[in-house]
């Protein structure tokens, strides 16, 4: 909705005009004339994406291997609505509440689909023209949900971008690379490391960076209903592409596809209701899987103390290279995999003999079986972004 007045004038009026009234009761008045807030003050709260607490409180996993479990959305999110485009508004709303209470913003989950409301709907046009901020960024020490939020970007040119045109410069995060899990700590900025509803860059969350969209790069509508899980209305393991971007890239000030924050070019394994949690990407293998702790093609594990800390799983396809066909256990430098000697993502073996083709070393077997064929199972966990409905500053 939007209304043609700015909302501090509005404000001074009524509260000079409420003679034989208290402050309270004006503030009531206020509410009642303006019931969903469309302009944004500079560092107020408009945009997030949606925090692993808030999935994990709605739909909790009952068993984990420690590193991925059964849990989360998936591909469904109606959160009891008729739709899922619905049902994602009102789990952004939700969430935005829970970080901070009172929260008045009409929220739109930035999802795309190929019939809501008989069209198709692009999630760059449900949004409003901006500009949107991020909660404060806890990093920061900052608590202020209006005027404490870092620019996400001012209009919708300065969305449509690799990442967004906003604050490229505060930091939100400072640590070892959640996906790489290797390496030195670094500082990662708010346009490189995209915040959650309670202000936390969500690489504090574990490996976390893909983030379900049903969009091109442009913010339109991704073309199939695999690409949307049905409309976000379907959870089935092994069922569906979804599209999706990443909330953080896998390296720091990377301008490749996989820096894209709204669609890296890939499609996520399947649809299923699957969470990562862990600190380090681990592979998920085919989608057929392989068989856990034997080394055999197709596992998408990840041999501890040997190789690349966080690398690729031995054994396993390394999209979109070949398969790893590294040498049998205890020799963990495989032909396709990590080459120890330079650093990603330079780091591949290219000797075509390196190693036994189609018989990697011991894998943990993550991506095998259980805990394959879902949004979660390459890096995600099931995660949206949402925007408040802004259409100008006041």
């Amino acid at each position: 909705m939007q209304h043609g007045y700015n909302r501090r004038w509005i404000t001074g009026f009524l509260l000079a005009a409420s003679v034989g009234c208290g402050k309270q009761e004006a503030i009531k008045e206020i509410d009642a004339a303006i019931p969903a807030d469309t302009l944004a003050g500079v560092g107020e709260f408009s945009f997030f994406a949606v925090s692993l607490k808030f999935i994990k409180a709605k739909a909790p996993c009952p068993g984990t291997d420690g590193k991925t479990c059964l849990g989360g959305f998936g591909g469904d999110l109606r959160n009891g609505k008729t739709n899922g485009i619905d049902g994602a508004d009102s789990l952004c709303a939700e969430a935005a509440q829970l970080a901070n209470p009172g929260d008045r913003h009409q929220w739109r989950a930035f999802l795309s689909a190929g019939n809501y409301q008989g069209a198709v709907l692009n999630a760059i046009d449900r949004i409003g023209s901006g500009p949107w901020y991020s909660a404060p960024p806890k990093y920061q020490a900052k608590t202020n949900y209006q005027t404490d939020g870092l620019l996400v970007a001012t209009d919708k040119a300065g969305l449509v971008g690799i990442r967004p045109a906003g604050d490229p410069t505060t930091t939100v995060y400072n640590g070892v690379n959640q996906s790489m899990g290797a390496g030195n700590a670094q500082a990662w900025p708010f346009s490189q490391c995209l915040l959650n509803e309670y202000g936390y860059c969500t690489q504090a969350d574990g490996d976390t960076h893909d983030t379900l969209t049903g969009s091109k790069t442009d913010g339109t509508y991704a073309g199939s209903l695999a690409a949307t899980c049905d409309d976000w209305t379907n959870n089935t393991k092994n069922y569906g592409k979804p599209a999706y971007g990443h909330t953080w890239p896998r390296q720091l000030n990377a301008t490749d596809n996989a820096a894209q924050w709204i669609n890296i070019g890939e499609s996520l394994n399947a649809c299923g209701a699957i969470l990562n949690v862990t600190s380090t990407n681990y592979g998920n293998g085919s989608s057929t899987g392989g068989l856990p702790g034997t080394g055999l093609q197709d596992d998408g594990g990840f041999f501890p103390g040997a190789g690349m800390p966080g690398g690729p799983g031995d054994g396993g396809p390394l999209p979109p290279f070949a398969l790893d066909g590294g040498a049998p256990f205890p020799l963990d430098f495989p032909d396709g995999g990590w080459d120890p000697s330079m650093l990603p993502p330079n780091g591949f073996d290219a000797d075509p003999n390196a190693g036994n083709l189609g018989v990697g070393g011991m894998g943990v077997g993550t991506g095998d079986g259980t805990y394959a064929g879902g949004v979660g199972s390459s890096g995600g966990y099931g995660a949206f972004y949402c925007f408040a409905f802004i259409t100008g500053a006041e």
